[in-house]
């Protein structure tokens, strides 16, 4: 595991910017404005003697063909800051630049706190729906960046991940040295790190634990599985409170693979109450209950992560960041039209605006509730929906969207 502290070339280069919109509106959204941003890189050896069109269209398959030649025409790409035709041939000195229309998705106006300090360490209670640090399309509206605008604290660096969905416990390094230090707390299995999360049914043992093993199953989107070839996995869980149709857990991950708790749960009957992408038909009637994926089920689901991740449509038809097959992709496709209606094109960038989510969908039901070190114990508040009193919150939370 990498704590990140090589991100602080990244972190800088959003100091510039000093949008007032930062704030969110409408109250429940932190929007950022459209923005132009410019990309720049030297051409790579594999593109020598290439068009710039052809370039564009088969190396970055993000856009459509048609949007890289109006962007090649109207000067938004370059080279050495000239423009160029569409058969303009690359050669090895030339510095490209893609200038782009930047739309970053909307994420949560929940506060950003700080919970915790040491000499060495910062730790925060993170909303759900926030990216911890600029990737894909998100670069402001990342924790970083708010860290940054709103604490003023731009030479902080994340110890461990923490999924975009959910909320809690994030720990930042201050220094090189604890940067280093908190990795290898990580490796040799230092940090007690405590969960809690409210799953779909009613739990009738009071402790249970899960080793099934888990493995990537689609690298390209981060689709985790219980599988036989996966790594060694195991997760406590010990119910705090239960209700007709609910149960709140606290949940102790031994180890720290990716989506571990979530994954886990769905493995035992009990996903993730608003889980968008464990906790669905998809997986089967069972819900992947015991680990079950056919390759029918796997397609819709990959489909179900491309439209929570907030891919445009525009992109899966013309192909992905990742290599999608073509038959693949045309069925991914018919999935997800009927959750693309109403979107609208942006007159400046030729992108695909989608429509804001419902707040509530943009976090799940797991949160970082306590991480124990031998230098540091950092915990947050109990989250909202873990009360017993969950469902009136729930609705008085609705009421002010």
């Amino acid at each position: 595991m990498q704590c990140g502290w090589s991100g602080a070339r990244v972190s800088s280069q959003l100091v510039p910017f000093t949008h007032s919109s930062l704030d969110a509106l409408p109250p429940e959204f932190r929007r950022i404005p459209p923005y132009f941003y410019t990309f720049n890189c030297y051409a790579k050896g594999r593109w020598h003697g290439r068009t710039i069109l052809d370039v564009f269209t088969n190396e970055f398959q993000a856009e459509t063909p048609e949007y890289y030649r109006h962007a090649i025409t109207e000067g938004l790409i370059t080279v050495n800051s000239e423009r160029v035709p569409l058969d303009f041939i690359i050669d090895n000195n030339h510095i490209i630049l893609n200038k782009v229309h930047r739309h970053e998705p909307p994420v949560t106006n929940d506060p950003l706190s700080i919970v915790g300090e040491t000499p060495d360490l910062l730790a925060i209670d993170k909303p759900a729906s926030i990216p911890v640090h600029p990737c894909g399309r998100y670069r402001h509206n990342t924790v970083q960046a708010i860290l940054g605008h709103e604490h003023d604290r731009w030479r902080v660096y994340p110890c461990h991940r923490l999924d975009r969905l959910t909320s809690g416990l994030l720990i930042f390094c201050k220094n090189p040295a604890m940067a280093k230090q908190f990795e290898q707390w990580i490796t040799q299995h230092q940090v007690e790190k405590q969960y809690i999360c409210r799953v779909q049914g009613r739990v009738e043992q009071s402790v249970l634990f899960c080793d099934a093993p888990l493995k990537i199953c689609d690298q390209r989107l981060g689709l985790c599985c219980v599988h036989p070839e996966g790594k060694a996995s195991l997760t406590r869980f010990r119910v705090i409170r239960r209700d007709k149709d609910t149960t709140v857990l606290h949940c102790f991950p031994k180890t720290g693979r990716m989506h571990q708790i979530r994954v886990h749960v769905q493995y035992l009957g009990h996903p993730i109450v608003n889980d968008p992408v464990y906790n669905s038909e998809l997986w089967g009637p069972e819900r992947g209950r015991g680990g079950a994926l056919t390759r029918s089920s796997k397609i819709r689901i990959l489909a179900r992560v491309y439209r929570v991740s907030g891919t445009s449509v525009m992109s899966l038809v013309a192909g992905s960041i990742h290599p999608i097959s073509p038959r693949l992709r045309m069925r991914m496709l018919s999935e997800l039209v009927p959750a693309h209606a109403g979107l609208t094109p942006c007159e400046r960038s030729w992108q695909i605006d989608r429509q804001d989510p419902a707040p509530e969908a943009m976090r799940i039901y797991l949160h970082a509730f306590r991480y124990r070190g031998p230098t540091f114990d950092f915990q947050t508040a109990m989250p909202w929906w873990s009360g017993e009193d969950w469902p009136q919150q729930l609705a008085k939370r609705q009421e002010t969207y």
